[in-house]
């Protein structure tokens, strides 16, 4: 299966389980073309998904396992750059006077750069509708209390665009609204939310039958077209120098090696000296795979590694030295194996599976 690319020349490449596992997984993807996709996470960079689509269009999966359509948004900002416009216009001259947060915790996890919960002291009135007083609350005027999505009427597309409805399992228990009940509030309507969904639906000519769109659960044909796409050429990116080594799990290199042996103690943890050269084996190999992943942003995370020493009996890593329970591992090391690397920015293609829309 030739993709257009060039031979990849990274060292995890030269593993035999990585090279098995290539060769069985190349062999049944061209045993079933016209059958298979191969699909890219939505964090991944444009260059993964430019690949990816080369593979599918030589798997034949474009137009029978997989479609593509045009984003109905192109021009939509991303949502760093929306809330940056925000803290500008808050600082500005012609400062907003009343905001209204439908959501999230902007003050909490908003980019620390923008200081947004100072940039929201400068609006005169500030409205802030959650299921929780978390830090943008107790920074906003009034926080109004925000029913949950399951007790909420309310409509949606999918990725291929087709319209979608939710209705309530229960009614509110504590008196909130929802984001288009506060909205109609806020416009002198007070509409329910059945009936806010309902017009918006007969405005879009899809109404129908609105019985049998709620209890579908959606409203049928209104798919976006499928879009005719030709792949262009391009010249892949370049590996980084932690990409093209090896693969996370691996301890056979010469720092890992060196740092094992520069990190054994003279005794155990219990008491026993090879308890002891256990558990430094295990802490240095476990250091550097951690290292090493989040220096390659690869989705496989020092999680899955402390993972396999919880059980607590010894194991062996990949340079066939025995290792112990974790539990002899320092706090913070442990601990590193909790958070993950951090995601490149999503491609701004959407693609949507066949079927994937019931």
């Amino acid at each position: 299966m030739n993709t257009g690319g060039g031979t990849p020349s990274a060292e995890v490449l030269k593993e035999a389980k990585v090279d098995k596992f290539i060769k069985v997984l190349v062999e049944e993807l061209q045993q079933n073309k016209g059958r298979a996709v191969v699909i890219a996470g939505r964090r991944q960079s444009p260059d993964v998904h430019a690949l990816v689509a080369r593979i599918n269009s030589a798997l034949g999966a474009i137009g029978q396992t997989i479609d593509y359509h045009e984003d109905p948004e192109p021009d939509r900002p991303r949502h760093v750059d929306a809330i940056k416009t925000l803290v500008g216009e808050l600082n500005g001259p012609n400062r907003v006077k009343t905001l209204v947060i439908l959501g999230g915790n902007p003050v909490y996890d908003a980019p620390v750069d923008l200081d947004f919960a100072a940039a929201l002291a400068k609006a005169e009135t500030s409205v802030h509708l959650s299921e929780y007083v978390n830090e943008t609350s107790q920074k906003a005027s009034w926080h109004i209390p925000r029913s949950h999505f399951l007790e909420t009427w309310g409509d949606t597309r999918t990725w291929d665009g087709t319209i979608t409805v939710g209705q309530p399992l229960i009614a509110p228990l504590y008196g909130g609204l929802s984001s288009i009940e506060l909205l109609s509030m806020l416009l002198g309507e007070e509409r329910t939310g059945e009936e806010l969904v309902r017009a918006t639906h007969e405005e879009l000519g899809v109404g129908g039958n609105w019985r049998q769109i709620v209890h579908d659960g959606f409203v049928p044909n209104t798919g976006l077209p499928v879009a005719q796409v030709q792949l262009a050429g391009f010249t892949p990116a370049a590996l980084s120098a932690t990409a093209a080594g090896g693969s996370a799990f691996s301890c056979r290199s010469r720092r890992a090696r060196t740092a094992i042996r520069a990190s054994r103690p003279s005794r155990g943890r219990l008491g026993h000296p090879r308890e002891g050269r256990s558990i430094a084996r295990a802490v240095a190999c476990f250091t550097i795979h951690r290292t090493r992943s989040i220096q390659s942003g690869s989705p496989v995370s020092g999680g899955a590694v402390e993972r396999k020493r919880v059980a607590g009996r010894p194991r062996r890593c990949s340079s066939g030295k025995a290792t112990s329970s974790v539990s002899g591992c320092p706090s913070s090391i442990v601990s590193a194996a909790r958070g993950g690397p951090g995601a490149p920015p999503a491609s701004q293609a959407a693609t949507s599976s066949r079927g994937s829309t019931r």
